[in-house]
């Protein structure tokens, strides 16, 4: 078993100033811990939120990367579309894919893409099989 600290953002209840863990921060806290079942869960739509650059996140967390929630949004404060990689976001997967590389990445690439379940039920074979296509593309990257 490993456990994954992922990068948040949060707001505290009356508040404006917004908490979000860099992969310092979750490094910090991985080494403190002292084990190697501790990693880092990038999730690339918060990420996004706090204007945070993608590529340096990956490169700095390295190895210690064994999780992603790979979703995309348009990068407006307090509100993560969740949605799928190359719909209407702001997030550059192809940048995203070549740092998973630079650092090895060989874990799961979670599509974590609620946003795109609003869609009538004759419909979802055809978006599921899109989506597919789209990750396809990625991986050749």
């Amino acid at each position: 078993i490993t456990i994954c600290l992922e990068n948040l953002r949060v707001r505290k209840p009356g508040e404006t100033d917004i908490i979000d863990k860099s992969a310092d921060d979750l490094l910090y806290i991985i080494e403190r811990v002292g084990s190697d079942r501790f990693g880092i869960c990038l999730d690339t739509g918060h990420l996004n939120l706090t204007d945070k650059n993608q590529r340096e996140f990956i490169l700095k967390a390295g190895s210690r990367l064994k999780a992603l929630h790979i979703a995309d949004n348009a990068g407006k404060p307090l509100f993560d579309q969740h949605m799928m990689p190359f719909a209407s976001g702001k997030i550059d997967f192809c940048k995203v894919v070549a740092a998973l590389r630079e650092v090895n990445y060989e874990g799961l690439f979670n599509l974590e893409i609620p946003g795109e379940r609003l869609i009538p039920l004759a419909l979802r074979d055809a978006k599921i099989a899109y989506i597919k296509t789209c990750y396809d593309y990625l991986m050749q990257l």
